[in-house]
C-alpha cells in the first residue's frame, strides 16, 4: 500500500472493533491466474493501491479450482473469517455489509501490512472469471 500503516489483532474477535471505513476500496481489483512451469499460481491485484496478494503455498491452483463453484472461494464473515498461513505469510478474508475485506501479513503473526476492501460483487465476479478460465483450459 502507498501508506506504510499496519494493523495488529491478537484474536479474530477483535475484527469487529476495527474501523472498517479505514480500509481503502480497491475498485480496480482483479484476480490473476498464471501458468508457471510445473504448475499454476493465483494473485489478487489492486494496482491503484500498489497491493499484490500472493498465495505462496498454492502451487497448482488451476487444477484445484477448475472444479470449484463460488461456494468454495476463500471468504468468511467477521465472526468467522477465512484465515490461512504459510511460513512468513498469512491472510484474512471476510465479508461484511456488501464488502469483502482482505488483509495480508508477513513474518509477525497477527500483524497485517496490506489491507483493503472491495465490493463483494466484484470479488465474486473475479472468482467466477478465474474458475471459468481454469475449467476451460483444463489441467
Amino acid at each position: 500500500m502507498a501508506e506504510a500503516r499496519k494493523f495488529r489483532i491478537n484474536s479474530f474477535d477483535e475484527l469487529r472493533f476495527l474501523d472498517l471505513k479505514a480500509f481503502p476500496i480497491a475498485a480496480d481489483f482483479t484476480i490473476e491466474l498464471a501458468d508457471e512451469g510445473m504448475g499454476s499460481s493465483i494473485r489478487f491485484l489492486a494496482p491503484e493501491l500498489s497491493v499484490v496478494v500472493s498465495f505462496p503455498w498454492w502451487e497448482n491452483v488451476k487444477e484445484e479450482i477448475s472444479e470449484w463453484s463460488l461456494a468454495d472461494i476463500p471468504n468468511g464473515s467477521i465472526e468467522s473469517p477465512y484465515w490461512d498461513m504459510d511460513q512468513g505469510w498469512h491472510i484474512l478474508i471476510w465479508q461484511s455489509n456488501g464488502l469483502v475485506y482482505v488483509a495480508q501479513g508477513g513474518e509477525v503473526e497477527g500483524e497485517y501490512d496490506d489491507w483493503f476492501s472491495l465490493p463483494a460483487a466484484l470479488y465474486r465476479s473475479e472468482w467466477n472469471k478465474v474458475i471459468r478460465l481454469a475449467s476451460s483450459t483444463g489441467q
